[in-house]
């Protein structure tokens, strides 16, 4: 097995709950209903924004992880007052940071290429990093990338003025700083909230493969799997049943595929669309792109609730904004891990499940008269 090219995505979210009280912030009519509504209507109308926010979908169509989540709706029908319900953020495509990852490993025979998008909530704000690595390299040689792009110093921010550089940087590092100049640009410096843990989806885009697909993922694809899921590395693969394997809901029925669950990662291997032709790669992109938006919906979500839950534990009077968000959180993650009249997916109701924020989730719910979501079993994945 080859590797040609190959894609992670990291993300992190950081819930802004008091946002609608900074009145100098450039956003603070993005947090009440009717701003939301208003800047929505815009831009749906085809205006454009000042700040450069457009809708989350870069197209009107082929969007499907946004027409799942809006129940089955193309973009280009949805209304403002959807998105509202929906609590569908505004997208940056140009993130106030621009980033360079260069890889000291094999340098001369990989390519890597970082892109950095902001997304704005009511509620906070969200960074998604995507590198692409692209070469030829066996499977040991992309769990070696994938853990320098992780963990190594080796993002360089691209400044403005090309004498200021400034030290490469973790991956960590990099999250830290797009977030904070994201929250400053969208709502003001003092805007501040608690922020998630790095949470990641890699895939598999390209390879080749002398003969045909197993019935299961070889030693090789094993540990590659295991690492890229949970970022630990082992000195031997583990058995494909010590392997937390997701249901991929439709999404992949062929020999040899799996999406694999760590604590705050997820593993994309679908070695029947390996071959570099238009279409497979077009569905592992796509499939991809898809689960990456799914997990950071899905975690602005899980931290929007957690935080809500403090706040009505708290306060005998909670602001009427907080408590409609509160109401719109418990219903879409309800709806995200039941699978019903949105996006479904197994690994979506195993980030729910997995969290580190149920409780507190269940706690909302259990305000709002909602049922319980049950937790992962033990072993299961976790955030």
């Amino acid at each position: 097995m080859r590797i040609h090219r190959f894609r992670v995505s990291f993300l992190r979210t950081e819930t802004i709950l008091d946002a609608w009280r900074i009145t100098v912030a450039p956003l603070q009519a993005l947090t009440t209903e009717f701003g939301y509504l208003t800047r929505v209507k815009e831009l749906l109308a085809g205006r454009t924004d000042a700040l450069g926010l457009t809708l989350p979908w870069p197209r009107p169509s082929g969007q499907h992880f946004w027409e799942h989540y809006l129940n089955d709706r193309p973009p280009a029908r949805a209304t403002a007052e959807l998105c509202f319900r929906r609590l569908v953020p505004l997208r940056l495509p140009s993130a106030p940071l621009r980033v360079r990852p260069v890889l000291e490993l094999n340098a001369d025979a990989v390519t890597a290429h970082m892109t950095l998008e902001g997304y704005v909530h009511p509620f906070g704000v969200a960074v998604l990093a995507t590198v692409t690595v692209e070469g030829d390299f066996p499977p040991e040689e992309i769990g070696k990338i994938g853990d320098a792009i992780r963990r190594g110093k080796v993002h360089h921010l691209v400044e403005a003025d090309p004498e200021a550089a400034a030290p490469p940087a973790t991956l960590d590092r990099v999250l830290d700083q797009a977030l904070r100049a994201l929250a400053d640009r969208a709502f003001s410096p003092a805007a501040a909230g608690e922020r998630s843990a790095t949470f990641s989806v890699a895939t598999v885009l390209t390879g080749t493969d002398g003969g045909a697909p197993a019935d299961e993922p070889d030693a090789a694809a094993r540990r590659l799997l295991h690492g890229l899921a949970t970022w630990t590395w082992p000195a031997a693969a583990p058995p494909v049943e010590a392997l937390e394997c997701l249901d991929t809901c439709g999404a992949s029925h062929r020999t040899g595929d799996a999406l694999v669950a760590g604590d705050r990662g997820r593993a994309v291997w679908f070695p029947a669309c390996f071959a570099a032709s238009r279409e497979g790669v077009h569905t592992l992109a796509c499939y991809h792109r898809n689960l990456t938006l799914a997990s950071l919906q899905t975690e602005s979500l899980l931290m929007l609730a957690a935080a809500l839950a403090e706040v009505l534990d708290r306060d005998a009077a909670v602001p009427a904004v907080q408590r409609r968000w509160a109401e719109l959180a418990a219903e879409l993650l309800t709806r995200l891990h039941k699978g019903t009249d949105t996006y479904r997916s197994g690994a979506v109701k195993a980030q729910i499940e997995g969290s580190r924020k149920l409780d507190a989730v269940n706690a909302l719910l259990a305000h709002l008269r909602h049922p319980a979501i049950a937790a992962a079993a033990a072993g299961g994945p976790g955030s």
